[in-house]
């Protein structure tokens, strides 16, 4: 029940609990000290009196005159105080006697050295006298305690008034100092939390703990306050790119319900965003054979039962894998229509996903053209069967697998393009799904105005802009090239590398170049990369069929006389001594026909080899294998 009440009501049990220890201190303190120097006072008072019997009776003791020892004994009766006095000659014979009581006894004066005693309510002095005779005098000690009472009573009374002149003085300090800033700070904070007013202020003055808590506190609602309108601005931004994006853009909560569904979703689907959003998951208009066969899939391939429904479209994304594939969608009239979805995790700084986020692109023109190019393929295949030279026929079929090589090459290495393509585009796409977010938030509470509209339609065209130049370079990067040119290995490199810069930071791949010369070659700068890309996209695919912890390449560029060297090495782990010899054949793959053709390596090693003049041969090192390619 204490821990409950205000600080001000602690504070004053504090106060009042030391001023009370306080108290007690010093009184046991001053008993004590009464207690200690009891026998000194003892000693002050009596000693004059025993001088003076010592001396008055130097003669009564010499000669034995009991008579004069007695008279002067009863000159101690004019001291109250003293009760008693005796004096004993050598031989223990009482000599003299004075007593105020009745009765009082005798101790042999023999038993105790010289000295005062204390006992109960009485001090008792022995001392020697002349010719081996002591006196013994007895005082008693009542009025001793009575001043020792009476200072103990004023001293408690004066301790008592300054201790709660202190603690009321202290009260009032600590109230002015500290009680009185603090609960005007936590009434303003309550007032913050519950109206959601950030231009609350406190007064804040001093340097001490409590003016800096109130400037901090200050300091603290400014920057709160400008975050708020940062926010409202990046809502409405948000929600502009959201309405006027190409692709469709669907946001979920956790569990898979939608949050957010745009414009271009809107008409990509049939559904309008009331339809769905806070009610549908986008299993929902999802091929439900797919989904039961994907989660077949992925149960075989992350070992554990993937349930089929929403969570086959995030159970990758939970264990930190990318989730892109192609799904056959239901439009809300019933037709269907091939996508092409990519889902990325929203998540805290703490690495806590808070929701999803599905970009969706519409595959039915890509599709006519890949149905328009079998088809043409098909048709020339016919014209080659009409040829009359069985020679002639051979020569085509063999430039045909040579084309088919080619293509499924460029395919294959296109299809990691275009997943590069991805991871490039999933952080601008992520950025442009929270503005978009933080448009409707803004639109809903009337802050979407003119200048935050014109703020971030630029910051959406500097991102659309970076979103561009990123399919320019790889446009760039499959334009045919005819003739040699000179070119830089370490351009080529770099180029290459950037190229997959997305990619292998999705997976927490480290690079390394290490450039011990700077060769200039003549060739086919794009074909040359292409090699690279084959050998670098390999090191990935080991990186992740093993579960490295810590995947790292090494890239070294040097030169052998005239002749430019560039070494790859990984550390995944190296190729097994029963296939290394046959890596370079064409189709021979270890991957799997769903993840690869077998035709990386071996165009790889024609364009090195016989394009180029070069060589190109792997080896295994420690922990990893390393590719060489010398022009």
């Amino acid at each position: 029940m204490f821990w409950r009440r205000g600080i001000r009501y602690k504070l004053a049990i504090a106060l009042w609990g030391v001023a009370i220890i306080a108290f007690a201190a010093a009184g046991l303190a001053l008993v004590l000290f009464e207690n200690l120097t009891m026998e000194r006072r003892a000693w002050q008072i009596m000693e004059p009196y025993a001088q003076l019997v010592s001396v008055g009776t130097e003669a009564a003791v010499a000669f034995e005159d009991p008579v004069r020892a007695q008279e002067i004994l009863n000159t101690l009766r004019t001291n109250p105080q003293l009760s008693g006095a005796e004096i004993f000659l050598r031989d223990g014979r009482l000599l003299a006697r004075y007593s105020s009581r009745s009765k009082v006894a005798s101790l042999p004066h023999s038993l105790k050295p010289d000295g005062v005693y204390l006992n109960h309510n009485n001090a008792e002095l022995l001392q020697s006298l002349q010719d081996g005779a002591r006196l013994r005098l007895v005082m008693s000690l009542n009025e001793l305690n009575r001043q020792t009472q009476e200072v103990l009573w004023k001293f408690a009374m004066g301790m008592f008034v300054l201790l709660v002149t202190i603690t009321l003085a202290l009260r009032a300090a600590l109230q002015k100092t500290i009680i009185g800033p603090i609960s005007t700070l936590v009434k303003t904070v309550e007032q913050v939390r519950t109206r959601d007013d950030y231009s609350r202020r406190v007064p804040a003055s001093g340097v001490d703990e409590v003016g800096r808590l109130g400037q901090s506190f200050n300091a603290m609602m400014g920057v709160i306050q400008e975050r708020e309108d940062d926010l409202r601005r990046l809502t409405l931004f948000q929600r502009t790119i959201l309405d006027n994006a190409a692709y469709g853009i669907v946001s979920t909560t956790t569990d898979g319900i939608v949050s957010s569904f745009n414009p271009a979703a809107e008409r990509l689907l049939g559904y309008t965003s009331d339809e769905v959003v806070g009610k549908l998951t986008p299993a929902c208009w999802h091929d439900q054979e797919e989904i039961a066969l994907r989660a077949l899939q992925l149960s075989e391939e992350l070992g554990e039962t993937v349930p089929p429904g929403f969570e086959v479209l995030v159970a990758r994304l939970r264990r930190n894998q990318s989730e892109e594939n192609e799904w056959t969608y239901m439009r809300k009239d019933g037709t269907r229509a091939p996508m092409f979805l990519s889902v990325t995790a929203l998540r805290k700084e703490s690495g806590q996903i808070t929701g999803y986020v599905g970009l969706i692109y519409d595959l039915t023109e890509r599709k006519r053209a890949e149905d328009a190019l079998l088809e043409s393929e098909r048709m020339y295949r016919e014209l080659s069967e009409t040829l009359e030279v069985r020679v002639t026929e051979a020569v085509e079929e063999l430039e045909q697998k040579n084309r088919m090589l080619i293509l499924q090459s460029r395919q294959a290495t296109m299809g990691e393009m275009l997943s590069n393509i991805a991871h490039q585009w999933r952080q601008p796409l992520n950025m442009l799904g929270l503005l978009a977010q933080e448009l409707q938030f803004a639109e809903n509470h009337g802050n979407l105005t003119g200048e935050f509209m014109a703020t971030n339609v630029k910051r959406t065209m500097e991102i659309i802009q970076h979103m561009s130049k990123t399919i320019d370079d790889f446009r760039h990067f499959f334009m045919p090239e005819k003739e040699k040119i000179r070119f830089r290995v370490l351009d080529v490199v770099e180029k290459t590398l950037s190229l997959l810069e997305a990619a292998f930071g999705a997976y927490q791949i480290n690079t390394e170049t290490v450039a011990a010369g700077d060769p200039v070659l003549e060739g086919y700068p794009n074909e040359y990369s292409q090699v690279l890309l084959n050998i670098l996209t390999n090191a990935k695919d080991a990186f992740l069929s093993r579960d490295v912890a810590d995947p790292k390449i090494v890239i070294r560029v040097d030169t052998e006389g005239d002749k430019s060297v560039v070494t790859i090495t990984d550390n995944a782990g190296g190729i097994p001594k029963e296939i290394i010899d046959k890596i370079f054949d064409p189709y021979f793959t270890t991957k799997g026909p769903e993840q690869g053709t077998g035709v990386g390596l071996f165009m790889s090693k024609t364009i090195i080899e016989k394009n180029m003049g070069g060589a190109l041969s792997v080896r295994n090192t420690d922990g990893g294998a390393e590719f060489r390619i010398k022009v």
